[in-house]
């Protein structure tokens, strides 16, 4: 029993020394080390290409445009003297309108100039008509007048319509200068009754009477776009 016991006893501390002694004996193995992955080429980021420097290019100035308001001065026959004021809906177009003055009335004028070009000697076709009311021309037309017509002379008012072909010369965004010539429509009519007669006693009664007639017309004039 008791050599039994001490086999026993022997094995146990035999089980026991095995790992120490194999722990004093062995070396650890050394510790691995872990390279990270190297990157495949087409994981590799290209840099940016460089940037070139390109100059601004300045922007043009905008060309000016053709103005659309101006003002008119005209003096002609049977036109008179005439103020407007001139509005251009479109470049080759304008309109006009105002007062007008024949040294015996006042009256009102208006009408439409094409100028197809602009240039420093720009021809223009213009159509325009008006009418001046009633006014005393007694002291313009009295000599060679019948006495017996002088009353009519005192209210003598007149309507014109005219057509004119001229140049401009100048600017047509400024001060231009105009020369027209054309042809003018015009009934004038006097107000009253007169009678005259002649020596073989003959009398003619005349009661409110009108003229028409178509005369050549001549017109200068200013203009002024702002």
């Amino acid at each position: 029993m008791a050599a039994l016991r001490s086999g026993s006893l022997l094995l146990a501390l035999a089980v026991a020394a095995a790992p120490a002694a194999r722990a004093a004996g062995e070396v650890p193995p050394p510790p691995t080390l872990t390279r990270p992955a190297a990157a495949a080429p087409d994981d590799v980021p290209l840099p940016p290409p460089p940037r070139l420097a390109v100059p601004a290019t300045p922007a043009r100035p905008a060309a000016a445009g053709t103005p659309w308001l101006g003002l008119s001065l005209d003096a002609g026959a049977p036109e008179g003297l005439t103020l407007a004021l001139a509005w251009r809906p479109v470049p080759a177009l304008r309109a006009f309108a105002g007062p007008a003055w024949n040294a015996a009335a006042l009256g009102v004028h208006g009408g439409l100039a094409l100028v197809p070009w602009h240039w420093a000697a720009s021809p223009a076709l213009t159509a325009e008509g008006g009418r001046f009311f009633d006014g005393d021309i007694s002291r313009y037309v009295n000599d060679g007048v019948p006495d017996g017509v002088k009353p009519l002379l005192k209210k003598v008012g007149y309507a014109w319509a005219a057509a004119h072909l001229g140049v401009e010369l100048g600017s047509q965004r400024g001060l231009a200068f105009s020369v027209r010539g054309g042809v003018a429509w015009v009934r004038a009519q006097a107000s009253g009754t007169a009678v005259t007669g002649d020596p073989g006693g003959t009398q003619v009664t005349y009661r409110d009477p009108r003229v028409t007639a178509f005369i050549p017309s001549v017109k200068l004039g200013l203009q002024y776009f702002f």
